[in-house]
């Protein structure tokens, strides 16, 4: 809620997480941010790894506005994640909100990639999706989300590498 904040001496946008509240007619505004968990499936497509050889990799992540926090087991409001994503979101549709993640993590999961050989990505997919949450941590709470969860749902490519890779490790 914006607007009329001089009361109280509160000079900030007051947040108020379910409930209810008065609004001043044409003195404050209100406007809503979802603290939903969202599912986002995050596309890497012809990526490099350390050796050269192209994959395409999806994965997909839980992310969600970090409202709260736990602290010696209780739950407290962290009104400092809220404001930043409301300062990052407000005004923005779902998909553009979705977009911004999606974009974040695509980075963070070439990136991961690009140090990698298939052969760890292929035999590793945890060890893998814990370095690009990892990662991707600081960014996602610098916009005032949280990183719930990220796990590789496919890994292919277009050469037959990962065939011939099976087909070795079958042989063996």
């Amino acid at each position: 809620i914006s607007g009329k904040s001089e009361r109280k001496g509160q000079k900030d946008a007051r947040i108020l997480v379910g409930g209810r509240a008065f609004i001043w007619p044409f003195l404050e505004r209100c406007d809503f941010l979802s603290l939903e968990l969202r599912t986002i499936q995050v596309e890497s497509n012809q990526s490099m790894t350390v050796k050269g050889v192209s994959v395409n990799i999806i994965g997909v992540c839980q992310v969600k506005v970090s409202g709260y926090s736990e602290v010696d087991g209780s739950l407290i409001r962290d009104e400092n994640a809220i404001r930043l994503a409301a300062q990052h979101f407000l005004g923005a549709t779902d998909e553009e909100i979705d977009n911004s993640i999606r974009q974040t993590m695509e980075g963070h999961q070439r990136a991961i990639l690009g140090t990698l050989s298939v052969e760890e990505v292929y035999r590793d997919r945890r060890a893998f999706s814990e370095s690009v949450k990892r990662v991707a941590t600081e960014d996602m709470r610098n916009m005032g989300l949280e990183i719930v969860s990220y796990t590789i749902s496919h890994i292919r490519d277009s050469e037959g590498y990962l065939e011939a890779l099976g087909v070795m490790q079958t042989q063996l």
